[in-house]
């Protein structure tokens, strides 16, 4: 489309003040504040830019009978979960509407009690005054989901014009909230027994955009009619996924309705349907029933009328709507990561947005987090077990997009579920992720301190992180040259980083090596000795500094014996790590730091909850100036000193499996991209961590409150 070629459209069509403003009323108004609840699943992935989908809660209970409503609400929210969406329900609890529900309060919904209300937007004042409960219609649910910044809603049918409007004036306030609020609808039309042309015809005054998908006639509900033509034809989802990027971005402020026709294995005799709500329509009219209350009658009736054909069809098109807002959810994600990165190379003259991004290299791993809460028995360990998206390269990708460097990122996963699900959950652009139809995804167990949350132990499959080969780095050869630093990983083989070594020092660009596991860091010592000062940073900790440091001197000092060494190595590593404490740790990185000092210009030492201490044999004046105002703690002699910059415990940390990472994120972001000074930059990397000990989850989205 020829309004994404053009970088002063797309900013226009990005960043909308219109839209942004009405956006930012609707969700900080005081009934949003006040009375709308989004559950921490929901913020958690709307704050990472996972899919989600919105479904509604009326049908539950007010349009199914009691048990066929609860095995249908969670049959749709698992269907979204094996499409790799978060699927949301929304209902209103306890007089607050709730985007995201717990398995309590969907059953709750789902009892039948006749307390539970049928809540338009109409109903909100009543049941938030009365703290009552009920299931939300389209127009109730629309609002949670603009609260909840969710795009994509699938429901059954819309509601719409009544029949005999003119002597009832019954229409469905659906219309007139999907015409002030830039969601998709994803539904099977209008439901039939309502007034089609003129429901129609009332969208358009409105100016509500309406679609067909794959089909140039508009669904009605039961069936797919061949007399109405719809307004508008999509062909594709690509196309439908353009079209929703423009009702979300521009400041036209109304939404979107995709009409799904039902497929053919569906599709009933409509004249027996049609008759079944003629018939149901009259009995209303004689029973005198109207309003709120008319369409769960002439459903209900039509079902019995039906022999029931009519419910199961009616659950069918949910399915098949859920299905297709999936399917478009995770496509407009996709677009989204691409669009954000094109917009960010036409504002070159931003001062926010740099001509080049970092570049991170390195693994993705399903991480296993494990805390023991009590003492062991004899057949278990009774702990806190949290499974996440994790492994070192991602986390700092992950984090430095959220601190908004528009990073890329190369690395690999399995042709697996895992692999799947960490592709639909990574929030940066994908094109450089390799997926092996020959390894799994990697695993990484964590046991954490029951106390501290620091890591006692880890067990990792992992041996697709050497798919990032030679070749494959070769191929993104470019990339690496065009980028403002590369932060490499030790998950990737030593011949893989020995051509990233290559390519940075012929280019001159800034490298990060940042050590994965102290047992495996002798594998890289090779390297960073062959290539003395090609990297910029290595961020150990204090094992992984010691192995470093040991092994270059071996090197160096060709007297290396690979089995006899490392054994001992492995063993001062731990030694040492076990016995650092605040006052010492200066003089015990000293003193293992000197080989390493002499392959990298300097070095970043995370100490856990003792902090970060700085080192490098070629400080300037003017940075040892910094660095000792900044600093706690110092050695220096001559240009060589060691700074270290002390954190405050953090007592209610939940884990510390993604702080280190972060604080490499804070601080490629503010010294490469924002071009601070080292020692602001350490500051910087180290608020960073802090935010990070706050979730189990490797990388907090809260670090995007930071500010350098």
């Amino acid at each position: 489309m020829q309004y994404l070629n053009s970088s002063k459209l797309l900013t226009r069509y990005l960043f909308s003040k219109r839209t942004a403003n009405y956006a930012q009323m609707r969700f900080s108004s005081k009934m949003s504040s006040d009375f709308v609840k989004v559950s921490p699943d929901v913020q958690d992935a709307v704050a990472r830019g996972r899919a989600v989908v919105a479904l509604e809660s009326t049908i539950l209970t007010h349009g199914l009978p009691i048990g066929t409503n609860l095995k249908a609400a969670k049959h749709l929210e698992s269907l979204c979960d094996n499409c790799g969406v978060l699927g949301s329900t929304v209902g209103v609890i306890d007089g607050q509407l709730k985007v995201g529900l717990t398995e309590e309060e969907l059953t709750f919904l789902c009892s039948g009690d006749p307390h539970l209300k049928k809540i338009s937007r109409r109903d909100l004042p009543n049941v938030f005054a009365n703290s009552q409960s009920g299931g939300t219609t389209v127009s109730s649910t629309l609002i949670g989901c603009h609260a909840a910044s969710i795009p994509i809603f699938a429901t059954g049918g819309l509601g719409g014009v009544h029949r005999h409007v003119e002597k009832s004036w019954d229409i469905s306030a659906d219309l007139e909230e999907i015409s002030h609020t830039p969601v998709a609808v994803v539904c099977s039309g209008v439901k039939s027994i309502l007034d089609i042309p003129k429901t129609l015809q009332f969208l358009e005054t409105k100016g509500v955009n309406v679609v067909s998908f794959k089909s140039e006639y508009f669904p009605t509900f039961f069936s797919n009619s061949t007399e109405i033509k719809s307004p508008f034809k999509c062909q594709d989802l690509d196309e439908l996924t353009r079209l929703l990027l423009f009702v979300r971005k521009s400041s036209l402020n109304s939404g979107l309705i995709i009409a799904n026709p039902l497929p053919e294995n569906l599709l009933v005799d409509s004249g027996m349907i049609e008759e079944a709500i003629q018939e149901s329509i009259e009995t209303a009219d004689k029973l005198g029933i109207s309003g709120k209350d008319f369409t769960p009658f002439v459903l209900d009736k039509v079902r019995k009328l039906t022999d029931g054909k009519s419910l199961q069809i009616n659950l069918s098109l949910v399915e098949n709507n859920v299905k297709l807002a999936c399917e478009l959810a995770k496509s407009y994600r996709q677009k989204m990561i691409k669009l954000r990165q094109k917009l960010n190379s036409c504002l070159q003259s931003s001062e926010d947005v740099l001509k080049k991004s970092p570049l991170v290299i390195g693994g993705i791993n399903i991480d296993m987090t494990i805390k023991p809460t009590a003492q062991p028995s004899p057949a278990s360990v009774p702990s806190e077990i949290n499974l996440t998206l994790g492994g070192v390269g991602k986390n700092i990708a992950e984090a430095l997009h959220y601190l908004k460097c528009n990073p890329n990122f190369i690395s690999c996963v399995g042709n697996d579920p895992l692999g799947k699900l960490a592709l639909e959950t990574i929030p940066v652009g994908q094109e450089n992720i390799l997926i092996s139809d020959t390894h799994p995804t990697s695993i990484y167990s964590l046991v954490l301190h029951p106390a501290t949350s620091e890591l006692l132990h880890g067990y990792a499959q992992s041996q697709i992180h050497h798919q990032i080969s030679v070749d494959f780095v070769a191929k993104n050869e470019d990339l690496i040259k065009s980028s403002s630093v590369v932060v490499h990983d030790g998950n990737i083989s030593p011949s893989a980083s020995r051509q990233i070594f290559s390519i940075c020092k012929q280019n001159k660009i800034s490298l990060i090596f940042e050590p994965t596991d102290y047992a495996g860091c002798s594998n890289f010592a090779q390297v960073l000795a062959e290539n003395p000062k090609v990297c910029k940073f290595i961020t150990p900790n204090l094992k992984e500094l010691i192995v470093l440091n040991d092994s270059i001197g071996q090197i160096m000092s060709n007297k290396r014996n690979d089995e006899r060494f490392g054994k001992s190595t492995l063993q001062k590593a731990m030694q040492t790590d076990e016995r650092v404490t605040d006052d010492n740790c200066l003089h015990l990185v000293a003193k293992n730091s000197e080989k390493a000092l002499r392959v990298s210009d300097s070095i970043l030492v995370s100490l856990g909850h003792l902090g970060i201490i700085v080192a490098s044999e070629n400080f300037s004046e003017l940075e040892m100036t910094q660095l000792a105002e900044s600093s706690q703690n110092r050695l220096e002699e001559n240009t060589i000193g060691f700074y270290h910059f002390k954190v405050k415990k953090i007592d209610d940390a939940v884990s510390c499996s993604g702080a280190g990472d972060s604080f490499v994120a804070g601080f490629v972001s503010s010294f490469f991209q924002r071009k601070k000074n080292l020692s602001e930059s350490v500051k910087f990397g180290l608020q960073c961590a802090k935010v990070a000990l706050k979730t189990v989850e490797a990388v907090n989205p809260d670090i995007k409150r930071l500010s350098t």
